[in-house]
């Protein structure tokens, strides 16, 4: 997600950051095992996020927060890598990209109304204010500040974690 440069830290937190954690964790609802995250100065003060998560059922999830689109856009890349094709789906781009390994790329159309209902989700949740509702998005939110400070991942059920 990208969100207009010079944002402040919190309003990239409030506006991008949170709200995509959240809206990943109410489509991938498998309890997260272990975090990753890192803060990150690369134009301004506190101005990128990166987040790992590893899901219970070995997802992995990653999430990047930037403030470093243009003064009033916003932008919101979707990737998922699998073990067989990644799927790629970007604001620059009107088709999502499969490139199955080995095999040629396909592409399908990307329609803007798809992004846009998912800006519409993560919107929702910025405005609303409570993009962080619930017991489980607050202790993943905890163990992301916590990654983000010491450097360290962060196990959540440690039980579901292996090492790696």
């Amino acid at each position: 997600m990208r969100i207009p440069r010079g944002s402040s830290p919190e309003a990239l937190i409030a506006g991008g950051v949170g709200p995509v954690l959240a809206v990943c964790r109410d489509l991938l609802p498998d309890p997260v095992a272990r975090v990753w995250a890192t803060r990150a100065s690369l134009f301004g003060e506190n101005d990128a996020w990166f987040i790992t998560l590893r899901l219970a059922n070995d997802a992995i999830v990653t999430i990047e927060a930037l403030a470093s689109a243009g003064a009033s856009a916003r932008e919101l890349l979707v990737e998922v890598t699998g073990s067989n094709q990644v799927l790629r789906a970007e604001p620059t781009t009107q088709g999502i990209r499969v490139e199955p390994l080995g095999n040629e790329a396909m592409v399908w159309p990307w329609w803007e109304d798809l992004a846009e209902r998912c800006l519409a989700l993560i919107d929702r949740r910025a405005t609303a204010g409570r993009w962080l509702d619930g017991d489980d998005l607050r202790a993943v939110w905890n163990a992301v500040q916590q990654s983000a400070a010491t450097g360290q991942a962060v196990d959540l059920h440690p039980h579901q974690a292996q090492p790696g």
